[in-house]
Formats: structure tokens, sequence, C-alpha cells
């Protein structure tokens, strides 16, 4: 984080940067195991495991000072770490779900699963909703994202007068190399620069999308 936070700055120092860690999945191969098992974590759950990398136990407040994240946050992570089905780290007191700030916590070195691909993620991450403090962060994003589709579209017409409409959507994915647009982000742009009086549909041809100078 630190390394590309120097770098991004240096590249773009008038722009933030954010990190939006409840939307990354990370992908690790064990290799303590008598199999190796492929996990599918969250990157709060990788930064878990990594510290069992270097220690046998550690405890849940030394865990929660070292990552520095809210109580909610790494209770909720853990929990699916040491599922009693199929417990990939194990935790001092079995008879409740949740950690207290003295409790031990090691990892499972006799860890099984009929499958080798084992998904951890919690099942809340995956249909979470983006938290309150995240939604303006992602509402510039998504701004910023339609401007840029915005000027694809105004440069490829401007060169070419017109475009068949399904060319047109193609080369937009093509030529947008920041991100992967979404299909149908990129119909509303079409639909706004129309409203907009940038492009509009041609008279003769409903699929050719002329450009209005």
């Amino acid at each position: 984080m630190s390394k590309f936070t120097i770098f991004y700055k240096l590249k773009e120092p008038r722009r933030d940067l954010h990190w939006l860690f409840l939307q990354g999945t990370c992908e690790i191969k064990t290799n303590h195991l008598a199999k190796s098992f492929h996990l599918i974590t969250t990157v709060i759950q990788y930064s878990i495991l990594d510290i069992f990398n270097k220690k046998d136990q550690i405890s849940y407040s030394e865990l929660k000072s070292l990552l520095k994240i809210s109580n909610e946050d790494l209770q909720n992570n853990l929990k699916f770490l040491a599922v009693p089905s199929r417990p990939f780290i194990i935790k001092e007191n079995s008879k409740t779900t949740a950690f207290t700030d003295d409790e031990k916590i090691s990892i499972n070195n006799k860890f099984n699963f009929k499958y080798l691909k084992v998904e951890l993620i919690p099942q809340a991450a995956k249909s979470q909703e983006i938290p309150a403090q995240n939604e303006k962060i992602v509402n510039e994003i998504n701004i910023g994202r339609a401007i840029i589709l915005d000027c694809i579209f105004v440069r490829i017409l401007k060169g070419r007068k017109s475009e068949l409409y399904n060319i047109l959507i193609t080369e937009v994915i093509h030529q947008c190399t920041l991100f992967k647009p979404d299909i149908q982000l990129i119909k509303q742009r079409i639909e706004s620069l129309m409203e907009r009086e940038f492009l509009a549909r041609d008279s003769a041809n409903r699929d050719l999308i002329v450009y209005l100078p």
C-alpha cells in the first residue's frame, strides 16, 4: 500500500487515493498441510493468515493491534476462518464464536476438507451493501467513469462522424483501458450524450449513431 501510494501520488498529485478493502478477494495456495488447498479469502482474512507464516500462535488483542481494523470487521472475518465444520484456525475458547482480547488463536495444521478449493469469505461480504462512509467515494468513481466514457465516445465519433451502434460499443470497450466498462453503463452514456445533443440516431438508419458538431 505504501509503495503504491507513493507511486500514484507521483503520477497523479492532484488526485486522492482511497482503499476499498471490502471489495477485494485473494487466492491462497497452502503448502503446510498434507494436501494443497486453494483458499478464496477476503483481503482481511489473507492478512490474518499471512501473520501465521511468522507465528504459530497469537492473541486476539495482538492481532487487532497488528491489523489496525475495526473489531467488527476482525470478528466477522475470523469467524469464517474458524467454522466448526472446517476450522482453518483454532480458537482457544470453542464454546463461543466471539473472540475475546486475551484469547489465543493458532493455525490448524490438521485442516482437511473434501474439496481442494475452499471458500472462506463471509456470506455477508458477498452481498454487503457499500458502507455509508464509502458511498461518496463510489459515487465519485462512477462520475469519473461516466466522464471517461463520454470522452471516448466523442473522440471516436468526432473522427468517424458516424458509426453503427454495436460497433461503437465494441470500440469503446476496446479503448477504455482505465477500467472494464459495464455494457449497461455504456448504453446509459449513449443516451445521456443524445439528450445533451452530442450524438443522435440517423433518421434513415436507427442503428447508426451520428456525431453532432
